[in-house]
């Protein structure tokens, strides 16, 4: 029997998918000047990673995620740090904002079946908020990260 095998990229493309339909498409940066928040569903929202994805302890985190339109995301990437921490304070809260920041310092590195059970779990994840969207259920939707 052939080993199961997951690539990086089939997690990022789900995962991505997943943030951006818990965030309804719609920009998070409040008063956003580029796209005033409308819903981007038909192109231009992106997944934004609070801290890059070269760091494994956030890459497939809900909280370490956002969705941006994409003057936005590049506004944000190329800013002052100050500007990025203030946004994801004020999309988190202190406290789930501390526990990132705490999670993001660890070194992780994920052995393949963790990166399967992920993938199964976030790609169950999305299904159920497309269903829930289809139901007519709009806003930002919870997620239940992997771990």
């Amino acid at each position: 029997m052939a080993k199961k095998t997951i690539k990086n990229a089939t997690i990022d493309t789900n995962f991505s998918k997943l943030i951006r339909e818990r965030d309804d498409y719609i920009c998070q940066m409040p008063k956003c000047k580029f796209c005033e928040n409308y819903s981007l569903r038909s192109g231009g929202a992106e997944c934004s990673h609070y801290r890059g994805r070269r760091y494994l302890a956030g890459r497939w985190h809900p909280d370490n995620c956002i969705t941006l339109c994409h003057p936005a995301h590049a506004e944000i990437d190329q800013g002052p740090q100050a500007l990025h921490v203030r946004l994801m304070i004020r999309v988190l809260g202190e406290a789930r904002h501390d526990m990132l920041v705490e999670r993001l310092q660890r070194t992780f590195k994920y052995p393949q079946w963790e990166r399967i059970e992920m993938h199964q779990h976030y790609t169950a994840q999305l299904r159920h908020l497309e269903r829930l969207r289809s139901e007519g259920q709009t806003g930002v939707l919870p997620v239940v990260a992997w771990d």
